[in-house]
């Protein structure tokens, strides 16, 4: 017998390791024991984040990452559909 909510917990626990390791920067703890990161940013370029434990931080970086995937750019869609388009010879 398959327990479905385990099954979902592992889905879950997949996809936020995939996020955390399309995470560009490091994630560190610095001598006042909080923990730190970038984010990406378009305006300064990247933005630093500190939380209390990594945890908390890790969590950041993936509701960032999460936010990108589901709110693509018109360049990314465009370059998605071109190539989609190639792919099928039209």
């Amino acid at each position: 017998m398959i327990d479905m909510s385990y099954v979902q917990e592992q889905i879950e626990m997949n996809k936020r390791k995939e996020l955390l390791e399309k995470h560009p920067y490091e994630i560190w703890e610095g001598k006042d024991g909080k923990w730190y990161t970038y984010i990406p940013s378009n305006e300064k370029g990247r933005t630093l984040k500190k939380r209390t434990t990594r945890e908390s931080l890790e969590w950041v970086v993936v509701d960032y990452w999460k936010g990108e995937a589901e709110n693509p750019t018109i360049k990314e869609v465009f370059e998605e559909w071109n190539d989609r388009r190639l792919k099928l010879g039209t």
